[in-house]
């Protein structure tokens, strides 16, 4: 296919995942079929399968999309900043993404993958692979942080990766249920005591002894 051909037929395939993120917010990835999904961007049902043979593979477009911006998340931490500011950065750009008109489609979308992944296998799959390298990644940052000295290294990175993933989505479907509610308000204080618990300053916890006294 020359170069041309295959610009316009990505550039129309984006276009059609774009319309069918909407539809799936909309109606509920469940409930559209693709010849609804044929009937509302007025193409026939061969004609969309053209871009997409499945549902499950509009998904995982979409998902590789997801990818690509938590890849310019976690790029926005470099190598010179201490932990704190990269966590800070971060936080900044994930902010300026969420105020794009698109975003609260996206977040729809989202609770409706999650859903789905409970009862598709395949989906379930594309979820799990996309949380494993959000983890990664931060895991990374946050074993890094250790090592320069301003965390604690008595907590296993993985397991804060994993906390900081769920809380954070538990706050930006909050957002969406209270959008009155400032979400930088409730991230802004989950990170204070992350560095009032953590930070290399502080005391470590003494685990309790069994049957005696901390």
């Amino acid at each position: 296919m020359p170069k041309i051909t295959e610009f316009h037929h990505e550039e129309r395939r984006k276009e059609i995942l774009r319309r069918c993120v909407e539809c799936f917010a909309k109606k509920g990835f469940h409930q559209t079929s693709m010849r609804d999904l044929g009937k509302e961007l007025g193409m026939s049902l061969g004609g969309l399968y053209v871009y997409f043979k499945s549902k499950e593979e509009m998904i995982e477009a979409f998902i590789e999309l997801d990818r690509a911006l938590a890849k310019t998340i976690f790029n926005g931490a470099t190598p010179e900043m201490t932990f704190w500011q990269g966590i800070e950065k971060m936080v900044e750009i994930s902010n300026l993404a969420m105020e794009q008109p698109s975003a609260r489609v996206s977040c729809v979308l989202w609770a409706q993958i999650n859903a789905e992944a409970m009862i598709n296998p395949k989906v379930m799959q594309l979820v799990a692979e996309y949380y494993q390298y959000a983890a990664d990644q931060l895991t990374k940052w946050i074993r890094a942080g250790q090592n320069r000295g301003e965390l604690r290294d008595d907590f296993d990175p993985a397991v804060l990766a994993k906390s900081l993933i769920s809380v954070s989505d538990g706050l930006i479907f909050w957002g969406m249920l209270n959008p009155q509610e400032e979400v930088e308000n409730h991230l802004s204080l989950l990170l204070r005591l992350i560095h009032d618990s953590l930070g290399a300053k502080a005391k470590p916890h003494r685990k309790r002894e069994k049957g005696g006294k901390p």
